[in-house]
């Protein structure tokens, strides 16, 4: 089984996404501004539910699946997706940036402070059974396709680079687990900026 994970990286607009209509897919964060709608759209930060409401919260997604981290989400949102739509709530975070791990059953993810993929994106991918999984929309920087205040850059400002000097954008920590449970993972982003996996053209993945 194969499964996409389509980060919000500026790049992924110029990929026809139409191709992935019979593929497994997982959208991450504000995926449904790009006007694609995954079959699951994973969230590990509750305060980017809140605040960016209006473009997760939506009907488009009546055929699809939540997978929210119950992360800083408060009990009124959980209450109006559990009512509304299908949702599966990761109770349990593990702020944890020097030990990552993925939790096959996804009953826990790793906060690690990089990026929502690293913590939940793939995590589900593992969860679903996938054995190839690759990266759309990833290419470890800041900036996203829908940007217009620069507030990406927020977390920039925070220290995460003086903290883990190099840690943002990079796999390694993550393809030593995959490498043990037979998990390949590729690079599909027309960037081709991250490391530590393989780049394959995406129109030759889809051929």
């Amino acid at each position: 089984m194969r499964v996409f994970i389509l980060g919000t990286a500026p790049r992924l607009l110029d990929l026809d996404l139409s191709l992935l209509k019979n593929e497994t897919t997982i959208g991450m964060n504000n995926i449904l501004r790009s006007g694609f709608v995954p079959n699951y759209l994973a969230v590990s930060d509750g305060e980017l539910v809140v605040r960016d409401f209006q473009h997760v919260y939506s009907d488009v997604m009546k055929d699809s699946q939540y997978y929210l981290c119950t992360h800083s989400l408060p009990d009124h949102i959980q209450q109006q997706f559990s009512s509304n739509y299908n949702v599966t709530f990761v109770p349990r975070f593990e702020y944890n940036y020097e030990r990552y791990y993925i939790d096959p059953e996804l009953k826990s993810i790793t906060l690690t402070g990089s990026t929502s993929v690293h913590d939940l994106g793939i995590p589900l991918a593992v969860h679903l059974g996938a054995k190839e999984i690759y990266l759309l929309g990833c290419d470890g920087g800041y900036a996203h396709f829908y940007d217009d205040d620069q507030s990406y850059r927020l977390r920039f400002h925070s220290g995460f680079e003086e903290r883990w000097p190099g840690r943002q954008g990079r796999f390694k920590h993550v393809t030593d687990i995959l490498d043990r449970l037979d998990i390949r993972l590729y690079n599909c982003d027309p960037s081709n900026k991250l490391k530590d996996m393989e780049y394959v053209d995406f129109y030759e993945v889809m051929a």
